[in-house]
């Protein structure tokens, strides 16, 4: 078995491969444990709001998944598009975790200055990221 840093962030959050996807679609219904959450907020080394807002998760709810140790399969997901859009970032930086968490991070003037990761937030906000990320990764300049 590989060993922790050598799994993609999708593997270390949600416990399955992105490549065994009827698996990984079980995992997202039955719903994450909360400690994917706070695995994929160590990652980004941010505070809880931030990445609540990040998973358009209120605090109150973060506080009532907490107590209840679970996520809701819609919650999973974004948590899951995450950590694969996360995945896409470090590819483009040769396997860079930091750089590709910084990139996340920073603001953008393609996205009216909000972050890869904020940006992220719903599925077609998810898809300019990658799309960016495609054409940074085949230089086309944006």
């Amino acid at each position: 078995m590989n060993s922790y840093a050598d799994k993609t962030v999708v593997e270390r959050i949600g416990g399955v491969s992105l490549s065994e996807q009827p698996t990984l679609i079980e995992t997202i219904m039955a719903g994450l444990p909360y400690r994917a959450l706070l695995e994929l907020q160590a990652i980004f080394q941010i505070p809880n709001s931030e990445i609540g807002k990040a998973l358009l998760i209120t605090p109150s709810t973060m506080s009532r998944r907490k107590a209840r140790g679970y996520l809701r399969p819609d919650e999973s997901d974004r948590v899951i598009r995450l950590a694969r859009v996360l995945d896409l970032a470090i590819s483009m930086m040769n396997g860079n975790e930091q750089s590709a968490v910084m990139w996340m991070l920073a603001p953008r003037e393609i996205f009216n200055g909000e972050s890869p990761l904020m940006r992220s937030g719903t599925e077609i906000g998810t898809r300019d990221v990658e799309d960016l990320i495609g054409r940074i990764r085949n230089g086309v300049f944006s």
